[in-house]
């Protein structure tokens, strides 16, 4: 993307406070022209003095404080709605970032880490702060306050402004635009960099226990270091970039009030000028160059602010692998609802290798009836997570179709369709809150009776009543307070409130010993009555009970029947359970032996 048309849409954001930003602009200017005049009030002031002629004292007194007042002013209103604008529209950017990233989610994030994500909605979206806080006011006023300070001069004579007037071009606007141009790369890498240490940091911490367990920290510091030299590299370029500006401002500025001093001498000595004239002269035009100091030294933040704008939009203007229709069609509500998944073949689009395309679903067709239990197994990659997602529109079929009463689920909204369906996941997320509010998840305006009848179906009643705070204990960053079995007790607590007609189980129990097992499977098989139930497993004995079983291999549905059925026809799913048969009967016998 383009640095304009980065800077366009910045601006676009702007537009209901432009009235507001117009004020900081008014105060910015009004404030340094009354810190001008009270320089060259003073400076007037004193030079009459020195010359026997002096002013009045209550005149000059009054003048200096009143404009000394007027500043103040003038610099708190600048600063207040400087700041307000900048607030409200980096809240605004958080949330326009957020509502951008849902719909991409999870498919159009695989590839993008947490600590990435984290670093641009916060560190990159504050790195825009100076952009609308301390660059579009001074901007203006590096235009406008020069102009207005050489038309003073030029009242004087207008060799004086035009002398000035290279100096003011090259401070103002041949250094910066080179400085501009040299900090681009610099500041583009100091943002990248500095969102991969963000990612190293939050995936060491996520992992601390396996960073320990595996004593793999001195690599992980390893790559600390090498991305905060590589942060370090960019850093020092926009230093130098940074420090060659100053050098080559101040220079200019003091060649320019000599200039101005040499032109006022000069303009003395054919009487076209007065003594008393040239102090405030050469104040008026060391002044002129203050503006443009402001505006100068905001260039490696401007850039800094593009380069981190880019990052936003960038990931912001990512189309969704699923789209919302256009116009939905209404979700069948208190209807049996039949699913039915017709010729569904799926591959990843990042999976097309040559041309050809590694499919990991290839033409799977089979019916749910509304009530009835159905259980997917299969090896791993066989595809049975997929199914999941492209059930819940994580990602559309690549040919075939899904439907719910014959109806596409494309056809429905995402929230409709999600809202009818709960889905228990091996790996549920637990949020940093309590459990009351993780449990009310499933249910927002669920009551305490409510969340305590699914807790004691999930068996998680009696655990909770034995924390000093109940139902209000925190649960910790990622549920790092509770054990896997605990978190996905509260997993299923929070599908049972939900109480959708299609209840989705991705390993649901796989994280729990034997006995919660049976009692939850048992709690599980009460809750399928009257909806519609998937299950999708490894341990064959969760899925004993299921109606109908799926059998996945290599991507393509191989068998289907009864658990009965399928052991007595010999094939996948016989094997896959004399595996695991096996593999328990010897893991009991080692544990014998022991």
């Amino acid at each position: 993307m383009s640095r304009s048309r980065i800077l366009a849409r910045l601006l676009t954001l702007l537009r209901p406070m432009y009235w507001v930003m117009v004020i900081s602009i008014a105060a910015r200017i009004l404030n340094f022209l009354a810190g001008t005049a009270l320089l060259a009030v003073g400076v007037y002031a004193v030079v009459r003095f020195a010359g026997g002629e002096p002013l009045s004292s209550a005149i000059i007194v009054t003048m200096l404080a009143a404009l000394a007042l007027f500043k103040g002013a003038m610099r708190y209103i600048e600063q207040y709605t400087g700041h307000y604008v900048a607030f409200h529209l980096l809240a605004q950017l958080r949330y326009q970032f957020y509502d951008a990233l849902e719909p991409q989610a999870p498919a159009g994030l695989q590839r993008l880490r947490s600590g990435d994500a984290v670093a641009r909605v916060m560190a990159d979206i504050d790195r825009i702060e100076p952009f609308y806080a301390h660059t579009i006011a001074p901007f203006f006023a590096a235009v406008i306050a020069p102009l207005a300070l050489l038309a003073a001069l030029g009242y004087f004579h207008i060799l004086l402004a035009l002398g000035l007037l290279p100096f003011l071009l090259l401070v103002g606007v041949i250094a910066p635009w080179i400085v501009y141009r040299a900090s681009r790369a610099p500041a583009a890498r100091t943002r990248r960099a500095a969102g991969e240490i963000s990612a190293l940091l939050t995936d060491s911490f996520q992992g601390i226990r396996d960073v320990l367990a595996f004593n793999y920290g001195e690599r992980r510091r390893a790559l600390l270091r090498e991305a905060g030299e590589r942060l370090r590299d960019a850093q020092a370029g926009l230093m130098r970039t940074g420090a060659i500006q100053n050098g080559v401002i101040e220079a200019m500025l003091a060649a320019g009030t000599l200039t101005l001093l040499a032109l006022s001498v000069w303009l003395v000595q054919r009487g076209v000028l007065t003594v008393s004239d040239v102090p405030v002269i050469v104040t008026l035009g060391w002044m002129a160059f203050q503006p443009l100091l402001g505006v100068t030294g905001v260039i490696n933040d401007f850039n800094g602010a593009m380069a981190s704008a880019e990052r936003l939009f960038e990931l912001m203007d990512q189309t969704p692998a699923v789209q919302e229709p256009a116009r939905p069609v209404p979700f069948p509500v208190n209807q049996p609802l039949h699913l039915r998944f017709e010729h569904v073949s799926f591959h990843y689009p990042q999976a097309i290798r040559n041309g050809n395309a590694q499919r990991v679903l290839d033409d799977v067709t089979f019916d749910v009836p509304f009530g009835r239990t159905v259980a997917i197994v299969g090896r791993s990659g066989a595809g049975k997570s997929t199914l999941l997602a492209l059930l819940l529109r994580f990602w559309d079929p690549t040919d075939g179709r899904i439907t719910l009463n014959g109806v596409d689920i494309r056809e429905f909204s995402l929230t409709a369709l999600r809202d009818h369906i709960t889905v228990v996941s091996q790996n549920a997320h637990v949020f940093n809150a309590s459990i009351r509010e993780n449990i009310r998840l499933g249910k927002p305006s669920a009551s305490d009776d409510e969340i305590i009848a699914a807790a004691r179906a999930a068996r998680l009643h009696e655990f909770v009543m034995t924390l000093p705070h109940g139902y209000d204990t925190q649960v910790g960053e990622l549920g790092n307070r509770f054990s896997g079995g605990q978190r996905q007790r509260l997993a299923l607590a929070r599908a049972f409130l939900k109480d959708a007609p299609i209840l989705v189980l991705d390993e649901a129990t796989a994280n729990l010993d034997p006995e919660t097992e049976r009692d939850i499977q048992d709690a599980l098989h009460e809750m399928r009555q009257a909806r519609t139930a998937i299950i999708i497993a490894h341990r064959l004995s969760a899925v004993r009970r299921a109606d109908e079983i799926l059998v996945l291999d290599n991507g393509r549905l191989v068998e289907h029947g009864t658990h009965e059925a399928l052991l007595a026809h010999n094939g996948v799913y016989a094997r896959l359970f004399a595996h695991q048969r096996d593999l328990w009967e010897d893991i009991y016998q080692e544990g014998i032996a022991a």
